[in-house]
């Protein structure tokens, strides 16, 4: 980084010393001249673009020059070229990748520090040239501003996924680190081994089913598209989102090795030692960059936060009604179900589970009540799109069965109300989605009713789901009465009292 920094500074010195730097002041030799002859560019056989460099300088046989492309004040192409006869002749490199439209430079430097004694004592200190510069540019000015927006919106989008990715890590390292450090004390010591792999599975299901592959796909695309062009309009915003994806990974590793050293357990193999750091340490150093990237993209808006689905869930229940008071939303369950308030997922508020006879037994059917946040969402039909596409991501072998958008009875969305968010009076939009899904247990039918906020930034979500070929049983009562008893609570007049 330092003699990157050091070769930037060079060509910036091109820029700022005045023509008349060259001049010899009373009692001093003029400086070395410096100049740039041609810049040429050619394309390969192959399609890559070469550059070349030619120039003249007034030095000593064997004095080492460097050659520099920048294009916004980054460094492109970098060379080490030795004078002959007065003339300066180099290969400078080549790009596979396409020259963005835009002005670019090419700087010739002459630094002591890369001289040989015999060098420095022909050229002392106050006969060292300044740097030359040539500048070419690509593409008709007209049309930069153009082609610089459509790389900005690309990053964008990277930048808003990067941002899902950084919640559904947040929501998960959080609530698997602190299951890792208080079920140990639930257990006045060392907890029991089928325990403490519970919590480690968990997470690290959820990492290599919805995660991993979310990280990977965004990855990808983010590297295919840096790949095609040489460099890019945004420098600073660039280098930030690169290296969040190194420190999300790191991120990732650090969660395993926290939650297995809370637990007592062994490392798996394969998981990258994170060194000193700890997960909340390079949380931490993901939104640094994430304002870095926001910054040099011209982004406005909150800074990347963790949501509040880690709180513990608290609420009232009624006989077969319950009530949340920490998550707004209330539910009645079918009379034989029992509600189940345990956690193991940071997203799940409630269970609603069947009668079973015995702990162990397998739950054929269960409902849950997930908080589902969507940050970037502007608007209630952005947040419909956001939502079906993250439904048909997150589950594996994930099969269409119906889906329709919703517009559910709610006396909380007042004319004022619906009038200033685009809604119809009355009516809380939602989405009602049944797929398939076929996993390590086989294949599930699941019924996702979702309930936006009113902020368009969150889907209160009720999942009813059972073995496909037992999802029947429970389609017509139990799985149509309980979504319809499903109601937001998020109207701040409810909730004055409080």
């Amino acid at each position: 980084m330092m003699r990157i920094a050091r070769l930037l500074a060079l060509a910036v010195l091109a820029v700022a010393a005045p023509a008349a730097a060259q001049e010899a002041g009373p009692g001093r030799e003029a400086p070395a001249g410096l100049a740039i002859v041609s810049v040429d560019r050619a394309e390969g056989p192959g399609g890559e673009v070469r550059f070349a460099v030619s120039g003249t300088a007034e030095l000593p046989d064997g004095a080492w020059v460097r050659v520099l492309l920048t294009y916004r004040e980054q460094l492109a192409l970098y060379a080490t070229v030795q004078v002959a006869s007065g003339r300066i002749e180099v290969h400078l490199g080549s790009t596979e990748s396409r020259l963005l439209p835009g002005e670019y430079t090419v700087t010739v430097a002459y630094d002591p520090a890369d001289q040989e004694a015999a060098t420095l004592e022909e050229v002392p200190a106050g006969r060292a040239p300044v740097p030359a510069q040539a500048t070419f540019a690509v593409g008709a000015p007209e049309a930069w501003d153009a082609e610089h927006e459509a790389v900005r919106a690309r990053l964008v989008t990277v930048y808003e996924n990067l941002q899902r990715l950084y919640e559904q890590m947040g929501q998960w390292s959080s609530f698997a680190i602190s299951s890792a450090i208080l079920l140990p004390f639930e257990h006045e010591g060392r907890p029991p081994e089928p325990a403490a792999r519970r919590v480690l599975n968990g997470y690290l299901r959820f990492a290599r089913e919805q995660w991993e592959p979310s990280y990977a796909t965004v990855k990808f695309d983010y590297e295919a598209f840096r790949r095609g062009i040489f460099l890019t309009p945004y420098p600073a915003a660039d280098e930030a989102l690169g290296t969040i994806f190194q420190q999300m990974d790191l991120w990732n590793s650090a969660t395993v090795v926290e939650i297995c050293k809370g637990l007592g357990l062994e490392v798996p193999s394969g998981v990258r030692d994170p060194g000193p750091f700890t997960a909340n340490q390079v949380r931490e150093k993901v939104q640094d960059l994430a304002e870095v990237a926001a910054l040099g993209l011209a982004l406005e808006g909150e800074p990347w936060k963790l949501i509040d689905e880690n709180l513990i869930e608290k609420g009232l229940i009624e006989g077969d009604h319950y009530r949340s008071l920490s998550a707004k939303f209330e539910v009645t369950k079918p009379p034989t179900w029992e509600f189940a308030r345990a956690q193991f997922d940071p997203t799940v508020r409630l269970r609603i589970l069947p009668p079973t006879k015995a702990e162990d037994v397998q739950v054929a059917a269960a409902m849950g009540v997930e908080l589902e946040d969507f940050p970037t969402a502007d608007h209630f039909e952005d947040l419909a799109i956001q939502l079906k596409a993250r439904i048909s991501q997150r589950w594996p072998g994930y099969k269409k069965v119906r889906q329709r958008d919703l517009q559910v009875d709610d006396p909380s969305i007042d004319a004022e109300f619906a009038a200033a968010n685009g809604l119809t009076e009355g009516k809380r939009p939602g989405v009602d989605t049944v797929f398939d899904t076929t996993g390590e247990e086989g294949t599930y039918r699941i019924r996702h009713y979702a309930l936006f906020c009113r902020w368009h930034k969150r889907a209160y979500s009720l999942l009813c789901m059972a073995p496909k070929d037992a999802f029947k049983t429970y389609e017509e009562k139990e799985f149509q009465e309980t979504p319809a008893s499903f109601h937001v609570l998020d109207d701040p007049k409810m909730h004055e009292g409080d």
